[in-house]
């Protein structure tokens, strides 16, 4: 395998006292000398400050860089400034950053033209990086996930190019979204918000999305009518909720369901869907049963009427299962 030289130049070495890696050696000018394999480039930055990488193979292939921490945030006495670390990586089509703290957000990447893909997870953002997306024209994929962003305003993807097919904004703390956060994105075809904190969505959100194919709602308390706020989307044909209703009018429970337009042909309102359906038998923890089920799908209360016959089907196999004592 093909490796690199790359050098890591630092504003403060090495805070706390400790051994180089093998792949590692100090230099003369306070630099250290670092060979990595190469696709993907990893470089695990703990307890160092980097001002930049510079690689200095004449055969340099490696499309993609990996940063990263390997120690918990509350352990890592540094941040990373990514203000031109990237500049001599001119044919980089992926980044992931993840377990550092970031500064340097304004327009880091604006000279990387080949750029297509952008994960930064657990780097303790509190807000959407607005102006870390300026100036990518080819970026189709923004994660950003693990994080501590709790509302997305209407100029959170302002700075975001023409050509986002995939929004993955999971488990982070989001509570509200403002109406028309998402205009714009006429190309998005993915968008994964499961896992946050949201109970409701303004109406029309997801109208301007003409070209959606999945939405991830999952691990949420929507109470929104998810039919109303899909309404329009042509291209919709996977998807993921929790779905509540009463039963026997007064005990809640929620159901996962994810769903998929029946394959190889999409036919109107047909989908797949796997319904998963909390159980506790005894002592035991709650576990999940799985069960999947397929019908005509275009309001909620066919939704309804689906989950209503996989539950039967989980009751009837539970039913099946228990032995009668002699």
């Amino acid at each position: 395998m093909e490796t690199s030289l790359i050098f890591i130049y630092l504003s403060a070495f090495f805070l706390i006292a400790e051994s180089l890696p093998e792949s590692c050696h100090e230099n003369a000018d306070a630099s250290v000398t670092c060979t990595w394999d190469m696709d993907p480039l990893c470089v695990d930055l703990h307890r160092v400050s980097v001002q930049s990488l510079t690689e200095s193979s004449t055969n340099w292939t490696s499309k993609s860089i990996d940063l990263y921490s390997c120690h918990p945030l509350a352990d890592t006495p540094f941040s990373v400034n990514l203000t031109n670390m990237f500049n001599n990586f001119e044919e980089l089509t992926s980044i992931n950053v993840i377990n550092l703290k970031l500064h340097g957000l304004s327009s880091p990447f604006e000279n990387l033209s080949t750029l297509e893909e952008i994960y930064l997870d657990r780097n303790h953002l509190n807000e959407f990086p607005r102006e870390l997306f300026r100036g990518i024209p080819h970026l189709t994929t923004i994660a950003v996930f693990n994080q501590e962003i709790r509302n997305l305003s209407r100029d959170s993807f302002s700075e975001v190019g023409d050509n986002l097919q995939s929004l993955q904004l999971h488990k982070n703390q989001i509570e509200y979204i403002e109406p028309g956060t998402f205009d714009g994105l006429t190309h998005l075809d993915e968008l994964n918000l499961e896992f946050n904190l949201l109970s409701s969505l303004p109406d029309g959100i997801f109208s301007d999305l003409k070209s959606l194919e999945a939405l991830l709602l999952n691990g949420n308390s929507i109470t929104s009518d998810f039919f109303s706020l899909t309404k329009g989307l042509q291209n919709l044909w996977h998807w993921s909720l929790e779905y509540s209703r009463k039963s026997n009018g007064s005990d809640t429970f929620i159901e996962g369901v994810t769903c998929r337009a029946a394959l190889p042909m999409k036919k109107e309102g047909l989908h797949l869907c796997d319904i998963r359906f909390q159980h506790s038998s005894g002592n035991q923890e709650t576990k999940w049963d799985e069960v999947s089920s397929s019908g005509h799908i275009r309001s909620k209360d066919d939704l309804a009427r689906l989950v209503d016959s996989a539950r039967f089907q989980q009751q009837k196999q539970h039913k099946q299962s228990v032995i009668p004592l002699e």
